[in-house]
């Protein structure tokens, strides 16, 4: 059985909070991201009702779509979660709107999965980070012919 994709209802958005505190990503509060209308969160699990293994938080406002963290459990990595999440998120994004991230430029396995999936190099955020590495912004423009 394949691993089961699903676009959280708000009130299942804390069930990822543990993978989001273990990655180190403290300041990020689903409690709270529930009350904002515009975040939609996806979540893979190993089997149906299981833990969550991979999750993606986005925002979404006219015209652009933001990937706000994309989270795999270590012991869940290289398996394609990733690569289906942000899959998903291209899918779903409305035909004019353009989908954009920010990724640490020492993230050479993220940047890898970004460009295959057509992301290109919008600008480059030097020292934006508290440990002084530099962030890349990348954008791709939304699947073309998208009827959403």
């Amino acid at each position: 059985m394949s691993a089961a994709l699903e676009l959280l209802d708000p009130a299942g958005y804390p069930a990822l909070q543990p993978l989001l505190d273990a990655d180190g990503a403290h300041g990020i509060d689903l409690k709270v991201e529930a009350d904002k209308t515009w975040s939609r969160i996806w979540a893979i699990r190993a089997k149906p009702g299981a833990q969550i293994v991979s999750g993606l938080i986005t925002w979404w406002t006219p015209g652009q779509v933001e990937v706000v963290h994309l989270v795999t459990d270590p012991s869940a990595r290289r398996q394609g979660h990733a690569r289906r999440l942000m899959q998903a998120l291209i899918d779903a994004a409305p035909s004019d709107a353009s989908v954009w991230l920010e990724v640490r430029r020492s993230n050479t396995p993220a940047r890898a999965l970004y460009m295959a999936l057509g992301f290109e190099l919008s600008r480059e955020r030097k020292s934006y980070y508290a440990d002084g590495e530099d962030a890349l912004e990348l954008v791709r423009a939304a699947r073309e012919g998208s009827e959403r």
